[in-house]
């Protein structure tokens, strides 16, 4: 038995009967293995992320398409000062609009009943 078990060893790991790797296992990957990343390995445009690097990275998977995180990093900390800094303020402005949008946004609470039937804090209940 363990004479096929090594031969077996031996082709699955690509080696010659002398014991060396065969040339094709080295020399050659497969394109799959080559091409295909995991998809947590690209990077994701995150919605609800004001940082400069999330924006820069959504602007460089438009241009560039599918990217991995380290690529789009490496290109941020690529990035010139004057560079970062229209990203540093494109990240000021839609954080300004953000609380602008969020103030004008008033919540109106429904009235809590209280002992008797009442209502406080508004609400058409207990209004005479």
């Amino acid at each position: 038995g363990s004479v096929a078990h090594s031969e077996g060893f031996s082709r699955i790991i690509g080696l010659n009967s002398d014991g060396s790797i065969t040339k094709s296992n080295t020399d050659e990957p497969s394109k799959l293995a080559a091409t295909s990343k995991k998809r947590s390995e690209l990077f994701k445009y995150q919605r609800a992320s004001c940082s400069a690097m999330n924006l820069f990275g959504k602007d460089y998977i438009d241009k560039h398409g599918a990217s991995t995180k380290e690529t789009v990093n490496l290109a941020y900390e690529s990035l010139s000062k004057e560079q970062r800094e229209v990203y540093e303020a494109r990240r000021i402005a839609l954080l300004e609009a953000r609380k602008t949008t969020s103030e004008k946004t008033t919540r109106k609470g429904k009235g809590r009943k209280v002992a008797g039937g009442t209502s406080v804090g508004g609400g058409a209940a207990g209004v005479e």
